[in-house]
């Protein structure tokens, strides 16, 4: 008898996973238009078994079934199915179907069946409700999906393409190593968080030249992606609108090299990064596994995780060769301890609830807010990411039990299109499947923890009101980082955490 190996895989969630992945890249796919039939069998019409025959040969990808056009009129097309049957197709079915020109152009909305189908084409049909059929066509684009268990890194579900076997068998989760753009601005906000900065941190929303940034003698000029400035903002409006410039400021002021030894701390691959100030935007490469396991220490309360998917291997004999050791998240160990058992502390529990409080408000009023209006609950946040011409789409957010990420993106790097940002092209593929996996809500507030305290602050100096004032916002600190009062006596930023020279930069 062979080796009987367990996974952690959630049977469910690798359904609901496949699924979401699937439905966001034909929505992608639809977006943009039709890019024509598959191939052209125009041959074999006269030659009804060696058509059957070549049809039956052609593998179902991704649930996209084979059929080949028999007959167009102005309104109709009949089309031959894999198991002989014939069905027809109205005009329904391929309305979304414009003529694909480019990722930023389609042509004209068909008006007639002969604008997209031609006798002898070779198309894949998408199966709706009421044995309905959609003229769909296998994705250009491709994309990966992972959810974990924050607390104890069991992978429940993993897809790494559209079609495992057509995608060459490549892991787009695992192997695709992909710059993650705004996703990585959570570890560099974690970072400030650690070296004395607050959530009501005042950064200055402005142009910024970064000299020699590009190469020795030419200098950088980051831009936001809406092309504006905002002025001076809080650090918590920074984040939750993905702010670059503010992002630039915080790394210069922090060092990039000190961004960098922090960000290591979550495993995630610096070395094979260089300490530029580029980083703040997501310029180096990571594979979705590893952004997300970077992101499990915000949700778990700041421990390491590694994740697994193999649980146990036995014998068939029911005896263990392997089982997945336990780790244990002590809040009580210090940060570094010696007990392989325990996950690493990486970040305090007051740095990992400041972010899940920044995070929350993203999806509640950010560039996640489409999470916000399709789950319409409070105990769930994350970060988008979008790359330079948007050559990656990033989602990567949680809820209770769980942490995912969400990509898409091309293969050899292309643009997937001016609007395709992360809140678009991924984000839906994490929504769907969150919809599905996520428990009733249990309107329990997550509870800050021992030093963290709530001031009621004015949210254009991010200073502290005065007793009885009004017009303020709620804010978290660390209780050993409070606000300054509105007369400015303290420093919002210890002098001797972060030098008064960088705190002036920031603006």
């Amino acid at each position: 008898m062979g080796l009987v190996v367990h996974t952690s895989i959630n049977p469910k969630a690798q359904q609901v996973a496949r699924m979401s992945l699937r439905d966001g890249l034909l929505a992608y796919d639809r977006r943009h238009g039709y890019r024509g039939a598959e191939d052209h069998w125009g041959s074999l019409l006269s030659e009804p078994k060696a058509l059957l025959d070549k049809l039956q040969d052609t593998p179902v990808v991704g649930g996209l079934i084979p059929a080949v056009v028999l007959s167009v009129d102005p309104k109709t097309a009949e089309a031959l199915m894999p198991d002989g049957s014939k069905i027809e197709l109205g005009m329904d079915a391929v309305s979304w179907a414009c003529h694909y020109e480019s990722v930023n152009r389609c042509g004209p909305k068909p008006k007639q069946m002969g604008d997209v189908l031609k006798a002898g084409d070779l198309i894949r049909l998408q199966a709706e409700a009421d044995q309905h059929w959609m003229l769909a066509e296998i994705p250009a684009a491709s994309a990966g999906f992972v959810a974990l268990d924050p607390d104890t890194g069991a992978i429940r579900a993993l897809v790494g393409g559209f079609d495992f076997a057509h995608d060459s068998k490549f892991n787009h989760v695992t192997q695709a190593e992909r710059q993650p753009g705004s996703g990585f601005k959570p570890f560099l906000y974690s970072a400030a968080l650690d070296h004395g900065f607050t959530l009501a941190t005042m950064i200055n929303d402005s142009p910024v030249v970064v000299k020699n940034g590009v190469r020795e003698g030419v200098d950088w000029r980051p831009q936001n992606y809406e092309k504006h400035f905002g002025g001076p903002m809080r650090l918590r409006m920074a984040l939750v609108h993905s702010v670059n410039l503010v992002s630039i400021r915080l790394i210069e002021a922090l060092g990039p090299e000190n961004v960098l030894k922090y960000a290591s701390r979550f495993g995630l691959p610096t070395q094979n990064w260089s300490p530029t100030p580029s980083m703040a935007l997501g310029s180096y490469t990571l594979t979705p596994l590893e952004l997300v396991s970077g992101f499990s220490a915000f949700v778990n309360g700041g421990f390491r995780i590694t994740p697994y998917v193999i649980t146990e291997v036995d014998n068939g004999d029911n005896a263990v060769l392997y089982s997945q050791p336990s780790v244990n998240l002590c809040d009580t160990c210090p940060m570094e301890s010696p007990d392989p058992s325990v996950a690493p502390r990486i970040i305090t529990p007051q740095n990992a609830f400041l972010m899940r409080s920044a995070l929350r408000d993203v999806v509640r009023m950010g560039t996640g807010i489409r999470a916000y209006r399709a789950l319409k609950r409070d105990d769930i946040g994350g970060k988008t990411g979008t790359t330079n011409e948007q050559r990656d789409a990033w989602f990567t957010g949680f809820g209770p039990g769980w942490v995912a990420t969400a990509w898409v993106g091309f293969d050899d790097n292309s643009p997937l299109g001016h609007r395709e940002v992360g809140g678009t092209a991924a984000l839906p593929i994490w929504i769907d499947f969150m919809q599905a996996m996520l428990p009733p809500p249990t309107g329990i507030a997550d509870v800050p923890p021992p030093g963290v305290t709530e001031v009621m602050i004015n949210p254009d100096t991010g200073n502290r009101l005065p007793k009885g004032a009004s017009g303020g916002v709620r804010e978290y600190f660390d209780t050993t980082r409070g606000p300054a009062d509105e007369s400015g006596l303290s420093a919002p930023i210890p002098a001797d955490v972060v030098p008064q020279n960088l705190i002036n930069n920031l603006f």
